[in-house]
Parts: C-alpha cells; structure tokens; sequence
C-alpha cells in the first residue's frame, strides 16, 4: 500500500515538474518589416497606396492583417458631398510559409477626407504569437 502511494506520489510530482517546463514551444513573435510607405508618407486622396511588407518567423507564419484608420479623437463628421474618412481592413491567410514577401495596391477612395491616418500592420505565427507595426499617414487633395 504505502508502494503503490510513493509510485503515485512520483509519478505526479515527475508530471508536474516535465509540464511546467520553460520550454512550451513557440514564443517569438514574427518578424515584420513594412518596407513601404514609410512614416509620415503623404498620399493623394483619389490614388492607389502601395504597401509592401515582408513577414517572417522561426516556426510558421499564419496570417497578416492590413488596416487603415483615420488619426482622429473619434468624433467624426462629413462633408458636403457625402465624403467620409477612409477606413481599410483585410487580412490573408500565409499559413505553411516562413518567410513571405506581399504587396498591396490598396484604392483611396477620391471621396475620402483628407487629414493624418494610421496604417497598421499585423502578423501573427502559426503558435498565436503576433507583432504589429504602425505608420502614420497624410492623406492630401490632389493639386
């Protein structure tokens, strides 16, 4: 009887020390690098934004996330002529790759208020690790 406690005893004790181990798998983040725009570009209301990102990861990529957003406090309005702030979101799915180079034509619509946005980027691995990256942008009338 006191055998089979000590076997039991052992036995859970080696479960619980091997199950808390620090090495759980995949904890590094992708890495990300938004090649263009840079901060601060200015873009023309009525033209394609070309965004051009690189991701990697040590393990496996899964997916990336692209959206564009106005920079303002939230409180909107528009314009005479149904104009609005510009707002983008799409996301592709890149599972089974470690490295993937992208590029995007993204439309701004000729109607879009012009002002300061924010481009973000997201990646996320295969583990559910993520890294974001951000740019700010000016989108200007055209002259």
């Amino acid at each position: 009887m006191k055998t089979d406690l000590f076997i039991s005893i052992t036995v859970a004790l080696t479960f619980a020390l091997f199950s808390c181990s620090d090495n759980d798998g995949d904890t590094t983040p992708p890495a990300v690098n938004v090649i263009s725009p840079s901060d601060g570009a200015r873009i023309t209301v009525g033209t394609d934004l070309y965004v051009h990102a690189r991701f990697s990861d040590k393990e496996m990529l899964a997916s990336y996330t692209i959206e564009i957003h106005d920079n303002s406090d939230n409180h909107h309005h528009t314009r005479d002529g149904g104009t609005s702030y510009f707002y983008y979101q799409q996301g592709w799915e890149i599972a089974g790759e470690k490295d993937k180079t992208v590029e995007h034509y993204i439309p701004v619509p000729e109607d879009a208020i012009s002002g300061e946005y924010h481009l973000v980027v997201w990646c996320f691995d295969a583990s559910g690790n993520e890294t974001v990256v951000a740019r700010d942008l000016l989108l200007v009338e055209a002259e």
